[in-house]
Order: structure tokens, then C-alpha cells, then sequence
């Protein structure tokens, strides 16, 4: 932390940071964001608040950005961590490659929130995020995280930033945490006059003459300005103090050109040897030790510490623990600025060659490459090409920047340039930037002639092909032309054999993809790999039905997994599939056991498959009826891919429109603008809640061929060729049997009840299935036993909107053949259900299909759970609520409860919410108070 400084003129402002010094200590945290240009005091305030003694008991942790620095991978948030604390060596094995994340950046990130919801529930912390515009982006993301920690425990978060630039990142931050009542905007404006002459008599010992006074002026309430112009007419002799005044002499001006020019003028008053070797600190780093100094320099120690000292004594360089820094980021701008590009451009290939020789993280190596881009060759791709494959990976985006440039200076003929691309190419997958992927293209590999590199490279080809729906068969063209051309190796044979399985099974090629899995297991077999085998027994789930997927996920998971990242991720998606699997079998039991240690596993590495984890859980509470929980999923989901928005949204949209909500399901469904849903059965699969949602409003606004004309999708036969399509439309045929029935087409209500009766064949042991053939035949030929086999199946299956469907038809049904009084009982029942989870559009529709038979819903007693206190906490809220009145932290409440740590978050927000309280620790308070007899 910087050290204190006398601040002038911002008594208001130091009183406003003090208070929420003084919520913290009460257990209220949140952001403060203090803004202003360069050098108006944003750090001297917080440094100066921070010696208040409203602060004295607090911990501070701070970070620092630096625009010659560009830190990368979470480097801005790592330097606010003590480095005595153990997490942080564990979050700098995941940067550097060690551990089995999938993405070790998002692997660390959560590290890095875990850490700190563990440290502020045992203390109140501060951290200073301070120059937040030069922080790296993962940073940024984040400290929004971090901010959700902050919005319930106590954590302050002070960011100090300059108006430009604003990163998109961090403008996405800054808008995110002001929408929230715990986030503090505070913009420090210029000082006044009167402020700037109390500081500039402070420094002077005695009142400004009328000149010196309009310098004051001409700095234009910059304190840094104001302050580094008296230093340089100090130190060049141009003030004079007599008589009780201090004035500019007789000759002298004290107008200067620029801030930098002031900076240049000061630097000026060091030895020449001094200026050097700060010159090179600057070029550096933003931290450096004097021994690193030493190195880079080429100059004697002693030599260096002699110049260093120079600069301690002139106020440009500080310590920093054990460690020193030059004092301000304007001081290090300019100093770099003063290196002539060509001389700097050598400091920063010979800074390169120094840490790479004494074996720094590569990163650091690869900030002053990317600086002195002429110096990536030779020796620099060769140092490239050494790093271990996954710490390259670990920071993707930094290795594509590189090898990209490392590629551009390759002749075709060199051998190091397919090991290049091959590494590139790695790289763009993991980014998911298939369209780069695609761009590299077949014009690489075909002049690839090292079989092992032209297998990896057209497995990652073949992959970026299938993130690109409309491109997916160029996979597999590239696939085949590859082995028809060389071998690649056992290794790479069995992983394409694989990918090539998991393209033709996503295209419903059933036959053919059948013989690729098994040509695929052959040959991962001999090549004794796991992950070849794993992809083709995922493909093999594409074409199994539920009762074969289930065991053959059993058989993917229990193979001997290496611990790498690869591997994985793809027990991730194993891990995913079997949740999915449990839902089709209506495993209940199995899927929430199975839900929490997904989500906990693909957290804790990092798993951007994550997203899909949230959304089967989004799926199962939808279908349980349980829509306030799906709706929790939802604010938890990320989406990264188009297909994952479609189903989000698409079940948000049809959430508002069963509740009524048609304005909130209208803007979720704008936001994913024309959908025709024609890439594929897996978009078709993600498609069906949007499609449910459209149907839902269209239906509600009268429009029935609009709301028929959204499913009669599923009634084309060659798109509903495999297992997996027929038990994705057996919710969609039963609602078009209604709806076809409602506009009086009895032809179109037989075609999808004859669907429901090829899809109970084809599935013979789904008991769903069959009770949705009972369901769709009882409602075309009105027979209410058929509709009660349908409930009582749908019950027993713990399929509930299901049975509240077959139930509104019984009564129906019922009422249209005069018994009114059995009519009069099922509708009761499913009106009270309706109404109990919010279904308002339903039991809209219901109330008026009965109503003409003159069944009407009697008064009710409000039965629905209070909005407010304690009791209207769910089960799961109070459990969570009183771990955190026993002082737990959201991670180890993620742990006791065997769920994620985000899940725990956005429970103990809703607790707060509905306790009307705003920390952990009136939590604890208000849960003391209710125990009290």
C-alpha cells in the first residue's frame, strides 16, 4: 500500500469512505468507486481514509494496475493476495498448468472468490483495486464475482479508475455493481483555489505571490500536477522565499508545457547513470527487487543500489516491502517514453531473454515479447515451442498472441511451424473461436507432413467444425481426407474415429454412426486411451435409449481417467449426460444426489460446461413444478454458445408465460430474435421451451394456428429418426393433440396422437411414454379412464405438470359428459395446484374451459408462503441461513451441503432479501432473536 499522504480539501469525501469503513465493521460490504483523471488523488484519498481510525482494525489488500505491464491472467488480483497464504501458490499451480482444471483461468477465478468469502466471514477486508483500468480482463470478470461476495458479507471493494480508458470489461463492471444499493460512486472533481494554495504553501513554507499563484492556476486543480511543478521550480532554483512570500524570480516562468514535461524536467535533476537504470526499471515491471535491476542493467550491484538510492532520496522510486516500485504510473510512462523505440525494443528482448534463461513464468517472458514482436524468432520459438503444453494452455489468449506472431515468421519448409500450428490451433479450440479455427483450414494441414501433428491438427479442426451447426459436416470431410492420406498414429487414428462418431451421431445418422463407435472403441483400445473412448460412448448416448445410455455412461465413467485437463472436461460432459439420463428415467432420487456433485465438480475446475450443468437443473425444477428454484439456476447461468441462450431464455420465457407474465416471456424471446431452429437435433432439443413459450403466448392471445404452427415440427419423420429425438417430442405431442382439438383439426390431433403411440413402441420401458399415448387418446376420444391411467402414471413418475395436464382434460371431459360432480373435484384439485406454484395462464385456461358448464373456483384462503420473514424461507433457505448464523462462509456451506458455492450464494442473497436484511452477520443476529424464548 502506498504510503499516507496529507490530502487537502477532501474532508467530504474522506468522511463518505469512512462511513462504509464503519458498515463493515457491522458486517456491510459492497463497492466504492472512486474516479477522476490522472494524478487528481484517487490512491492518496483511499491510502489517507485508510489511516483514518475508523479503519485501524481493518486488514486491506491491495492490487495495483500498471499500463506498461499488462498483467495477464489474474496477475492484477494475485498481487492483492498475501503471499504467505496458501492459496495463492494453488491458484499459481493452475495458472501455470498444474492441476486438472478444463479452464484454469476460470479454475483459478474461483480459487480466488473462495478465498475471499472464506477470509472476509472470519474478518471485515478491504480491497483496493486501484488504476482498475490497467487490469487484465479475467481480473475484471472476477471482481464482479467478488462483488456478489461483497453484496453479503463483509467485503469492501474500493476501485479506483480514471473515466478513459474503460475497458468493455470493466464497463461491464461498473455497470453491473451501480445498478446494486451497495455500490458508491465517488468522482473527484478539481480542487478548488483555495485548496491548491494551502497545498502549495504547505510545500513552499509561506504564501504565493500573485505570479506563482497564476502557475497554481494554470495547473487546474491537479494536486499530482500542481505538486510535481513545485518539486521541479524547487529543484531548479526558481522560487524565491523573502519577505514571508514565496515568488516566482525575476526571468522565470512557471508555466509548464505538460504533467510530462514537469515529470522530464525532475528526472533531469538525477545523474545520468540514475536516469539510465531507472529507464530500465520502467521498461521492467511495475515491482522489481535490485538484484533484478542489477541483471537487466548490466551494471555492478553496487552500482545500482547507488542509483537507486538517488532516486529514493528525489521521491521517484518507493519500497514496496521487499520489493520497490517507481512511485507514480505517470513517472514510469514517462521514463519509458524517454527510451527511443528501437533501444527499448532491445531492453525488452534482452528483459525476455534474462527471465527465460533464469526460468520466470512464462508469461512474464512472453509481456516483453509481445512488446518487441521482431524478437520472436530463433531462440524465442524455440523457448516457445519448450514450454509444457499445459501451462501454455493455461493462458490461452496470451499463447494465440504468440504463436500466432511465432507462425508469421516461420518458412513453410521449417519444421517448427507445424509444431507451432498444432499448438495455435489447441489453443483456439479451448478460446472457442471456431471461425479462427476454421481460417487456419485444410491449407495447413494438407501441407502437414508429420503424421502425429496432422492427427492432433485435424481432430482440433474437426472440433471447431462442430461449434460452427451449419459447418459440422466439414468435420467430418476433414476427418476422412486425413486418413485416407496418412496414418496419424494409433493415438490420433482412435480420437478422430471418435470425433467422427460424435458429428454423424449428433446428425442422427444412426447406422453409421453405430459402426464409427465401434471402429472407435476398437482402435481407442489398442491405443490404450481413455478419452477416444469416452467420446465414442458419448456419441453412442446420441443413439441409445435411456436404459442403454444409462449404462453405458456407467461404463465411460469407471475408465481409468489421466489427470489432465482433456480428460476432464470429458468427464464433465459424462458427468452432465448422466443427470440428463436420470431425468429421462425418472431417477429422482439418483439426479439430486447426483446434482450437487456435478455442480461442485465442474466448479471447482472450471468447467465451462458448467452452463449446461445449471440448465438440466433449470429443466428438472421446471418439470417438477418447482419454478422459484428453476428461476435461481437461471440467474446462475452464463451463457457461452447460442444453444445454451436458446434453452435459457427459452425456459425463463415459458416460466413468465405460464405465470402470466407475457410482457417478461416477450423481451426473454426478443432477445433471441428469429430462431427456425434447423441446425440439428441438438438446436431442436434446445429449441423446445422457446417453442413451448411462443405456443403458450400465442394460444393466450387467441392466435391458435400460431401456437400450432410452433410444434408441428416434430411430427416430420426424418427428423425424429433416433431414440433421443423420440423422447424429446413426447411433451410437445400431447400439447398439440390440445391445441389441434381446440381449432377443431381432428386430423392434425390423430397424426400426433399416432406419434405418441411410434414413440411408447420405440420405447417400450419409458413409462412416461406410455402415459403420454393414454393422455393424447384420451383427449381425442374423450375417455376419462385413458386421461386417469395418464394422471396416476404421471404422478407415479413424478411428473407433475404432466399430471396437472391429464387432469384439466379429465375435467373436462367430465363435465362435457355431464358428470359435474367428479368434474367438480378434479378441478378443484388442479386449480389449487395450479395456483400453489403460480401457473396463472394455466389456471386461466382451466377456470374458463369449466366455466361454461358452470364450475366455478370458490373463494380461497391465501395458502401460498408469505413474501416476507423467516417463514417465508424455503426448507433449503433456512438450512443455509442457519449455517450462516454459525459464522460459515459460502464455500464451506457449499461444502456441508454438498452443492456449489455459487448455488449458496444466491441462496443467502434471497435469504437476505426475503429477511429484509442486508449482511450475513444480521443474519445471525435475527436467527438469535427468533431462538429466544
Amino acid at each position: 500500500m502506498p504510503k499516507v499522504v496529507n490530502v487537502v480539501g477532501r474532508d467530504e469525501r474522506l468522511k463518505e469512505l469512512s462511513a462504509r469503513f464503519g458498515e463493515l465493521t457491522q458486517g456491510r460490504g459492497g463497492i466504492v468507486w472512486v474516479g477522476g483523471e490522472a494524478g487528481i488523488g484517487k490512491s492518496s484519498l483511499v491510502v489517507a481514509a485508510l489511516d483514518d481510525p475508523a479503519a485501524e482494525d481493518l486488514r486491506v489488500w491491495w492490487a495495483s494496475g500498471d499500463e506498461l505491464s499488462a498483467p495477464t491472467g489474474l496477475r492484477f488480483l494475485l498481487e492483492a493476495i498475501p503471499r504467505d497464504t496458501e492459496d495463492r501458490q494453488q491458484i499459481l499451480d493452475l495458472l501455470a498448468g498444474r492441476g486438472s482444471g478444463t479452464d484454469m483461468i476460470r479454475a483459478a477465478s474461483e480459487r480466488i472468490i473462495a478465498l475471499f468469502d472464506r477470509e472476509c466471514t472470519r474478518a471485515p477486508l478491504v480491497l483496493v483495486a486501484d488504476d482498475l483500468q490497467w487490469a487484465d480482463e479475467e481480473s475484471l470478470d472476477t471482481l464482479l464475482g467478488l462483488f456478489r461476495v461483497a453484496r453479503q458479507s463483509p467485503l469492501l471493494i474500493i476501485a479506483t479508475a480514471r473515466p478513459l480508458p474503460e475497458p468493455d470489461a470493466l464497463s461491464r463492471l461498473h455497470a453491473a455493481t451501480l445498478r446494486d444499493g451497495q455500490a458508491t460512486s465517488i468522482m473527484l472533481l478539481p480542487l478548488e483555489a483555495s485548496s491548491m494554495d494551502a497545498i502549495a504553501e504547505s510545500r513552499l513554507g509561506a504564501p504565493l505571490g500573485p505570479v506563482l499563484r497564476e502557475g497554481v492556476v494554470a495547473t487546474a486543480g491537479n494536486p499530482y500536477y500542481l505538486v510535481e511543478m513545485l518539486n521541479a521550480l524547487v529543484e531548479e532554483g526558481a522560487v524565491d522565499v523573502r519577505n514571508g512570500m514565496a515568488e516566482m524570480l525575476p526571468g522565470t516562468s512557471p508555466y509548464p508545457a505538460s504533467l510530462s514535461t514537469i515529470i522530464g524536467r525532475r528526472l533531469g535533476f538525477l545523474s545520468a547513470g540514475a536516469r539510465s537504470t531507472l529507464r530500465t526499471a520502467a521498461i521492467l515491471d511495475s515491482r522489481f527487487t535490485i538484484t533484478d535491476l542489477a541483471s537487466m542493467s548490466s551494471r555492478p550491484l553496487p552500482t545500482v543500489v547507488e542509483h537507486v538510492d538517488e532516486a529514493l532520496q528525489a521521491g521517484l522510486v518507493v519500497e514496496l516491502g521487499r520489493e520497490l516500485g517507481i512511485r507514480h504510473p505517470l513517472i514510469r510512462q514517462v521514463l519509458h517514453t524517454q527510451v527511443p523505440e528501437a533501444v527499448r525494443v532491445a531492453l525488452h528482448e534482452h528483459a525476455a531473454r534474462r527471465l527465460a534463461a533464469e526460468q520466470a513464468s512464462w508469461d512474464r517472458v512472453a509481456r516483453h515479447l509481445l512488446a518487441a514482436p521482431e524478437a520472436i524468432d530463433g531462440w524465442a520459438i524455440d523457448w516457445l515451442l519448450g514450454i509444457p503444453r499445459p501451462a501454455l494452455l493455461a493462458l490461452p489468449a496470451v499463447a494465440v498472441d504468440l504463436l500466432t506472431r511465432a507462425r508469421a515468421r516461420l518458412a513453410t519448409g521449417d519444421r517448427r511451424r507445424e509444431a507451432v500450428t498444432v499448438r495455435l490451433a489447441a489453443a483456439l479450440r479451448i478460446l472457442r473461436r471456431p471461425e479462427d479455427l476454421a481460417r487456419l483450414g485444410s491449407s495447413a494441414l494438407a501441407g502437414m507432413t508429420d503424421p502425429s501433428d496432422a492427427g492432433e491438427f485435424a481432430w482440433h479442426l474437426s472440433r471447431g467444425y462442430q461449434m460452427l451447426p451449419t459447418q459440422s459436416a466439414e468435420g467430418i470431410t476433414v476427418i476422412d481426407g486425413l486418413l485416407e492420406r496418412l496414418d496419424p498414429g494409433p493415438l490420433w487414428r482412435a480420437r478422430l474415429l471418435a470425433q467422427r462418431a460424435v458429428t454423424v451421431a449428433n446428425a442422427s445418422r444412426v447406422e453409421e454412426a453405430g459402426r464409427t463407435i465401434a471402429e472407435a472403441i476398437e482402435a481407442g483400445n489398442r491405443a490404450g486411451d481413455a478419452i477416444s473412448i469416452g467420446y465414442a460412448l458419448a456419441a453412442q448416448l446420441q443413439i441409445a435409449s435411456p436404459e442403454e445410455a444409462y449404462e453405458v455412461i456407467k461404463r465411460a465413467l469407471a475408465l481409468p481417467w489421466p489427470d489432465d485437463p482433456e480428460s476432464t472436461d470429458l468427464r464433465i460432459l459424462l458427468l452432465v449426460n448422466r443427470l440428463i439420463n436420470l431425468l429421462n428415467l425418472s431417477r429422482w432420487s439418483e439426479f439430486e444426489a447426483a446434482l450437487g456433485t456435478t455442480i461442485s465438480e465442474a466448479e471447482r475446475v472450471g468447467s465451462l460446461r458448467i452452463t449446461e450443468v445449471h440448465n438440466t437443473a433449470m429443466a428438472f425444477f421446471y418439470s417438477d413444478g418447482q419454478w422459484d428454484q428453476a428461476m435461481l439456476y437461471a440467474t446462475q447461468t452464463e451463457a457461452r454458445t447460442a444453444e445454451q441462450a436458446l434453452l435459457l431464455r427459452g425456459f425463463v420465457a415459458l416460466i413468465h408465460a405460464r405465470r402470466g407474465d407475457a410482457e417478461l416471456a416477450a423481451e426473454q424471446i426478443a432477445l433471441l430474435g428469429e430462431h427456425p431452429h434447423g441446425n440439428g437435433l441438438d438446436d431442436l432439443l434446445a429449441a423446445r421451451p422457446l417453442m413451448w413459450a411462443r405456443a403458450c403466448l400465442a394460444e393466450t392471445a387467441g392466435d391458435l394456428a400460431a401456437a400450432i404452427a410452433e410444434l408441428t415440427v416434430w411430427l416430420v419423420p426424418e427428423d425424429m429418426s433416433s431414440p433421443l429425438a423420440r423422447w424429446g417430442r413426447w411433451g410437445c405431442v400431447s400439447r398439440l393433440v390440445r391445441l389441434a382439438l381446440a381449432a377443431d383439426d381432428l386430423e392434425l390431433a390423430e397424426r400426433a396422437g399416432a406419434a405418441a403411440v411410434d414413440d411408447a413402441r420405440d420405447l417400450p420401458s419409458s413409462p412416461k411414454s406410455q402415459a403420454n399415448v393414454d393422455l393424447c387418446r384420451g383427449m381425442i376420444d374423450g375417455d376419462p379412464e385413458r386421461l386417469r391411467t395418464a394422471y396416476k402414471l404421471f404422478e407415479a413418475h413424478r411428473a407433475p405438470l404432466d399430471a396437472l395436464t391429464a387432469a384439466e382434460e379429465l375435467a373436462v371431459v367430465l363435465a362435457k359428459q355431464g358428470d359435474l360432480e367428479g368434474a367438480r373435484s378434479v378441478f378443484a384439485g388442479a386449480a389449487d395446484r395450479y395456483a400453489a406454484m403460480g401457473a396463472l395462464t394455466d389456471l386461466r385456461r382451466l377456470q374458463g374451459r369449466l366455466r361454461p358448464h358452470g364450475i366455478r373456483r370458490g373463494p380461497r384462503a391465501a395458502s401460498r408462503r408469505p413474501a416476507v420473514g423467516w417463514a417465508a424461507l424455503t426448507e433449503t433457505e433456512r438450512t443455509v441461513a442457519r449455517l450462516v448464523a454459525e459464522g460459515l462462509s459460502n464455500p464451506e456451506i457449499a461444502s456441508r451441503l454438498f452443492i456449489s458455492r455459487r448455488t449458496v450464494e444466491t441462496h443467502v442473497a434471497r435469504v437476505l432479501g426475503k429477511l429484509q436484511l442486508r449482511s450475513r452477520v444480521e443474519v445471525r443476529l435475527s436467527a438469535a432473536d427468533l431462538s429466544q424464548p
